[in-house]
């Protein structure tokens, strides 16, 4: 069981940083293209943060299995519980990015800072895998 929760936790952090990676190229061809292309490349973004929101709520769900299955979170240190903060702030931009997706979908206006919060997520992902890797070279 518990490799089967690795695989799938290796799965999420997979979709979770293709998303973000694959956003930022669609974003800066977005930059440079003319109105037919930014008519073809808009539909991805959604697309592609749906992706990683779901590689996110991957990562957590087995994330929280494999800490149950394992050793008790108290002693997995302070790495440990400076990473689950950063996957928070991921999680917490991920699902506003759901909610903002969805209020522009209905028409509702949404605030200006909200096209700027994603870009958060990269560093933030990139600080979560080193403090993982940190925390689990105690442990393991």
């Amino acid at each position: 069981m518990l490799i089967t929760l690795k695989i799938l936790h290796f799965i999420g952090l997979m979709m979770g940083g293709g998303a973000g990676f694959g956003s930022m190229i669609v974003m800066g061809a977005i930059r440079r293209a003319d109105d037919a292309g930014k008519a073809t490349l808009m539909p991805l973004r959604p697309k592609l943060a749906n992706i990683g929101l779901a590689g996110v709520v991957l990562l957590w769900l087995t994330g929280i299995a494999m800490a149950l299955m394992g050793a008790a979170a108290s002693q997995l240190g302070l790495w440990f519980w400076l990473k689950m903060v950063a996957a928070g702030a991921i999680l917490a931009i991920a699902v506003y990015g759901l909610i903002v997706r969805r209020r522009m979908a209905a028409g509702l206006p949404v605030p200006a800072y909200a096209a700027r919060l994603p870009i958060l997520a990269s560093p933030l992902s990139v600080i979560a895998v080193i403090l993982a890797v940190l925390a689990f070279n105690q442990v393991y």
